[in-house]
């Protein structure tokens, strides 16, 4: 299986993966460790190499990819097994 780079992605998951419970001034839930391994797993299998990593309020991730007028969206979940 081909292994994809995706340095800027995985940076913001270490980064989103210490936010602490209300990181968003409100309710948010801290990051799911779970999300944080399923989201670094997809980023292993995901070409382009210009994917953001999103926090959720929910303690959830978002790969997105926004490139020539097209979005990519993915959203990760440990309360759905890492499967979006």
């Amino acid at each position: 299986m081909t292994h994809f780079d995706n340095p800027r992605a995985r940076t913001q998951l270490l980064e989103i993966s210490n936010l602490p419970a209300g990181w968003d001034s409100y309710s948010a839930k801290p990051i799911d460790r779970a999300a944080i391994y399923e989201a670094r797993s997809l980023l292993d299998v995901l070409p382009g190499g210009d994917w953001t990593a999103v926090p959720m309020a929910d303690g959830s991730v978002q790969l997105e990819r926004h490139r020539d007028g097209f979005d990519i969206e993915i959203h990760v979940s440990a309360a759905a097994g890492g499967q979006s």
